[in-house]
């Protein structure tokens, strides 16, 4: 562990003279959603989406964190402050680092629908499957999604500015398992985080894969059972955000331009 904040140290220091190194560190206090505002100085980074991960401190580097996150944000409502709220253009204009997380608030109704929870009857999501409002969640998703990654592409120059993307793990595994209704939401899922990652792949983003390392190729496994996410089903345990600090360290600190091909291949 000295070793890799040693190494991010002198990463971080590199971005603070030339604008060509990176840093990646949310907190484990601020779970998906719960912003987390730290004012420290000098190296700017602003995450957008939802806030997961560990905040490791960088001996001897100040660093300037814009948590942009909302609680109960949505891929609309992200995609919305991009194109309109100017504080926010100029923290992604201004920023040496940006990290970037697809919110999913959206998809809440579409999964208590076909989950026939909190008030919602299974029968009004649609099709003859049963399963349309999943279908049209994605086509949203996906759109909003590939809209984002423009929106901040037309803000920032990725040869210059660090920017890494994270696909999102499925949360409350369990309780979709226990009502019968994983098998249908798990493979939209996995399709909606699948197009994040190839979204900013063509952009010149690598991607850290949280799907894959806490759900599995599938979708299905749950991260809880592993004791990567805590008992609300949500938030990720101390554990689930070491291992995405680590995803996302082993993406390199190489500008985004050059360090995708590597997610390609």
């Amino acid at each position: 562990m000295a070793r890799h904040i040693e190494d991010r140290a002198g990463c971080a220091r590199r971005v603070d003279r030339a604008r060509s190194g990176f840093v990646q560190f949310l907190d484990p206090g601020c779970g998906w959603g719960n912003p987390c505002v730290r004012t420290l100085r000098q190296l700017g980074h602003v995450h957008a989406g939802h806030a997961i991960g560990v905040h490791l401190p960088v001996p001897g580097v100040d660093v300037d964190l814009r948590n942009r996150t909302v609680a109960n944000d949505s891929s609309a409502a992200l995609l919305e402050r991009m194109r309109t709220n100017e504080r926010f253009r100029q923290d992604l204009a201004e920023a040496d680092v940006v990290t970037m997380l697809v919110p999913f608030d959206g998809w809440a109704v579409p999964w208590q629908t076909v989950a026939g929870v909190g008030g919602y009857d299974p029968a009004d999501c649609g099709g003859d499957d049963g399963q349309q409002c999943l279908r049209d969640i994605l086509t949203e998703y996906e759109a909003n999604t590939e809209a984002i990654f423009t929106e901040l592409m037309s803000l920032i120059d990725p040869s210059e500015t660090l920017v890494r993307g994270m696909d999102a793990y499925l949360v409350h595994v369990g309780d979709f398992a226990a009502g019968g209704t994983l098998d249908e939401v798990a493979p939209y899922w996995v399709k909606a985080q699948q197009f994040v990652r190839d979204t900013a792949v063509s952009h010149g983003i690598p991607v850290a894969r949280l799907l894959n390392a806490f759900n599995g190729p599938d979708g299905t496994n749950d991260p809880m059972a592993s004791g990567l996410v805590s008992s609300d089903a949500i938030h990720p345990t101390a554990d689930g955000a070491s291992l995405i600090t680590k995803l996302v360290s082993d993406l390199g600190y190489r500008l985004s331009n050059q360090a995708a091909q590597t997610d390609r291949d």
